[in-house]
């Protein structure tokens, strides 16, 4: 198994989020967490995704929601490995639920969505199909504009039907306090 990192790239502690984009043969990453979450799209590649406890196959629309200081890598299937994969990754701070703009009635959702005790969330491909487009927009826009997309995406992740988003793991998912902790435990 290769080396257990920490995030290489921390949220900045005056952005609501980052986003990263790649259009490439990139390798796969080793098995990481970060401490904030992170929503996380990937095309045109299949293979197996660890997420904390669970190993799922993904597929070639590929949207999850990694909860904070959860483990995590994607590795691709043999008959994908010089294919270019297209991936937005968006890095969101861990205590966004908490904020009390998310305590008002039109962002609740959103709050009740990211305060699951779980690893993470799966969508389905119908949502993929509603968010690509947008979220691939993402990483090109900056100030208000991209700030009002974000939350929009959220929204409506946030307010998918039950056949269209699925818990990763189990419902009672509980992360460390130290995750450097849990990721020694793993490697032992």
């Amino acid at each position: 198994m290769k080396r257990v990192l920490n995030d290489l790239t921390p949220l900045p502690g005056n952005d609501l989020f980052i986003t990263q984009y790649w259009f490439d043969k990139q390798t796969d990453p080793p098995l990481h967490f970060h401490e904030d979450y992170m929503l996380s799209l990937t095309l045109n590649v299949k293979g197996t995704r660890v997420t904390g406890q669970s190993v799922d196959n993904f597929t070639e629309k590929d949207l999850i929601i990694i909860f904070p200081r959860v483990p995590h890598c994607y590795k691709r299937d043999e008959a994908f490995a010089e294919t270019n994969c297209e991936a937005v990754a968006v890095q969101f701070s861990r205590d966004m639920p908490n904020w009390q703009l998310f305590e008002t009635e039109y962002l609740q959702p959103i709050q009740k969505m990211l305060s699951l005790p779980v690893a993470g969330l799966h969508f389905s491909e119908m949502v993929v199909d509603r968010v690509r487009e947008r979220l691939l927009q993402l990483p090109g826009l900056r100030g208000f504009e991209s700030v009002a997309l974000f939350l929009d995406i959220l929204n409506d992740l946030a307010t998918a039907g039950p056949d269209e988003m699925h818990i990763i793991g189990t419902t009672d998912y509980k992360t460390q306090a130290d995750g450097n902790e849990r990721i020694k435990k793993i490697l032992q």
